[in-house]
């Protein structure tokens, strides 16, 4: 070997040592009220990060269906250094134009209420706090999918959180046989969220957060249960800001309804009562019981429920949200925490072929079904086969809706965008901005997906991962420059697309066409 090759291969040597040394490095030692816990470096020693960090006692064996306990002091220093198990749900199966780097893959297990933590390194001041809660219909997700990753985020200057909670039959079963047993009757997944938050703002302090600067967000069903953390007297004190991308009331309940039938979905509207009787029916002609089914072990149980013939989700009623929540926005929220809201361009295209395949007469079928007051004056305001610019105002309807309800009943500022990029890398560009596709470049995470950025999708990217900060630090998406209004500006929906800008929204002869009233 010639001394030009040596040097080469001492140098490349010392390059993979210096990489698996930063990817295995422990970082010092963080004392929280339950114990010592130690974790991992960045490779770029930018970021400390701990993985697995329990925040309740597992809900396993006679804590199955009871309200979340405050964990056990542990000895010696627990190695944060792996994601915890993923709770129950189904694995790994990719079904467009959700890809592996949106869902959940691993480990699954019962004793699964960890929590990850992502923190700047060497910082002097404290720094905003961000908690993510995953979505996945209140079935599925985890806060290890790698779109959730905090490690992007804290070099921009956060401590980021990302958390499990119970799904399922094991987050939100309500039975009357339950109820005859214990107080607490349903919500296991929303009281799991709610002991996140209060080991958060007990511990943050302690990895360099500021306790007193939280802002929780979510997708989907992470949107809703920001929706619902907002309308409980339970989370009092324990955060400061909300971010909602894409909640139910925005995609889902969007035509032909009055403003406030915007919360008449079942993951905003299901009463404790409706979910107690279809579950105690499904059991009975199951030939099972809450009592067989404590007996079971935890992927029987698993088994034993058909997500499409029962409904798991949170619901109005019992230990978390005693009233609509409309009505308990106004009660609980007595100090202004911010709020910023958005919907995406194409939230449905995941969810039906039709929207993307579609014929004319199918697209007409579903306006006469929709708005069967004013049939003709849709179809002339969106002639053709025009589903997919419908669903779109449809969308920033309901938005603007949801938007200036909960500016009025929470008596905080609402900052609402529309996500309207469509990445030219995409393999899948039928489907658009689609249901979750925002969330890698508000988080920072286009890195994680399964193809190469492009230069515009960057871009987006880094402006609204920014958005995100400013708001976290400063309670405004634009950091105080007024480009992003509120709500209660005529110009209230800040479009995101290649050019960012603020818009007026739908025009107001098809808002109003699109916001009469029909079957509903």
């Amino acid at each position: 070997m010639n001394i030009k090759n040596l040097k080469v291969s001492i140098l490349s040597m010392l390059v993979v040592s210096a990489m698996a040394n930063a990817a295995t490095a422990t970082n010092s030692i963080v004392k929280t009220t339950k114990g010592d816990i130690q974790g991992i470096i960045s490779s770029d020693d930018s970021v400390n990060i701990y993985k697995g960090i329990p925040y309740a006692k597992a809900p396993v064996g006679d804590l199955r269906w009871e309200a979340t306990q405050a964990n056990e002091k542990w000895t010696g220093v627990l190695q944060a250094n792996k994601f915890g198990p993923g709770c129950m749900q189904n694995v790994g199966v990719e079904r467009l134009p959700w890809t592996k780097e949106y869902l959940h893959s691993g480990e699954l297990s019962e004793d699964c209420l960890y929590l990850n933590v992502w923190a700047p390194k060497n910082t002097e001041s404290k720094k905003p706090v961000v908690v993510y809660i995953h979505g996945g219909g209140f079935v599925e997700g985890s806060g290890s999918v790698p779109i959730y990753d905090g490690v992007n985020l804290a070099k921009k200057g956060v401590v980021y959180v990302s958390l499990n909670y119970r799904l399922g039959a094991f987050g939100f079963i309500s039975s009357s046989e339950l109820q005859a047993e214990n107080k607490t009757i349903a919500n296991y997944g929303l009281l799991d969220q709610v002991m996140a938050l209060k080991w958060i703002k007990e511990n943050i302090a302690n990895f360099g957060g500021d306790e007193n600067n939280i802002t929780i967000m979510g997708q989907s069903a992470g949107a809703n249960s920001v929706l619902y953390l907002n309308a409980t007297s339970l989370t009092k004190g324990l955060f400061n800001r909300s971010v909602i991308e894409s909640p139910v009331p925005s995609f889902f309940t969007m035509f032909g309804v009055k403003t406030e039938s915007l919360f008449s979905s079942p993951f905003t509207a299901t009463t404790l009562a409706a979910q107690t009787t279809q579950v105690d029916d499904y059991l009975k002609k199951n030939g099972l019981s809450i009592k067989k089914l404590k007996t079971m072990n935890a992927v029987d149980v698993f088994k034993a429920f058909d997500p499409q013939k029962v409904y798991f989700g949170p619901v109005i009623g019992g230990n978390v949200n005693d009233k609509p929540l409309l009505e308990s926005f106004s009660v609980v929220n007595s100090e202004s925490r911010p709020i910023m809201l958005g919907v995406n361009k194409d939230e449905l295209s995941g969810f039906f072929d039709e929207y993307r395949n579609g014929t004319e007469e199918q697209y007409k079928t579903y306006v006469k079904q929709n708005y069967p007051s004013n049939t003709a004056e849709i179809l002339k305001l969106y002639p053709g086969n025009a589903r997919k610019a419908l669903n779109g105002d449809e969308a920033i309807v309901a938005t603007h809706n949801l938007s200036k309800l909960l500016n009025k009943y929470t008596n905080a500022p609402v900052y609402t965008y529309f996500f309207k990029h469509e990445s030219k890398a995409s393999a899948h560009p039928e489907y658009g901005a689609f249901h979750t596709s925002e969330v890698p470049y508000i988080t920072a995470n286009l890195d994680k997906l399964h193809y190469k950025p492009t230069k515009a999708d960057l871009v987006i990217e880094s402006k609204m991962s920014t958005n995100l900060i400013n708001f976290a630090t400063y309670g405004t998406p634009d950091s105080g420059e007024k480009s992003w209004a509120d709500v209660s500006n005529e110009k209230w929906l800040y479009v995101v697309d290649k050019k960012m800008h603020m818009s007026e929204g739908v025009s107001d002869n098809n808002q109003n066409e699109i916001s009469r009233i029909g079957q509903k």
